[in-house]
């Protein structure tokens, strides 16, 4: 697992996945701030929520 630096693309008999670090954070930079008024889940607090079960 790696970030998006270009230089591994130039690697042979490699296949990339992206880092779960990363993901993780962009879910939690989704996440709407907190309302009473909508109690339903988000797709990005699911998707917090399922990274958070992996680590």
């Amino acid at each position: 697992m790696c970030d998006g630096f270009g230089g591994y693309n130039k690697l042979k008999d490699v296949i990339r996945c992206g880092c779960l670090a990363h993901m993780r954070r962009y879910w939690h930079e989704a996440l709407p701030g907190k309302s009473k008024s909508s109690p339903a889940r988000t797709p990005a607090e699911i998707g917090f929520d399922y990274c958070n079960q992996l680590f």
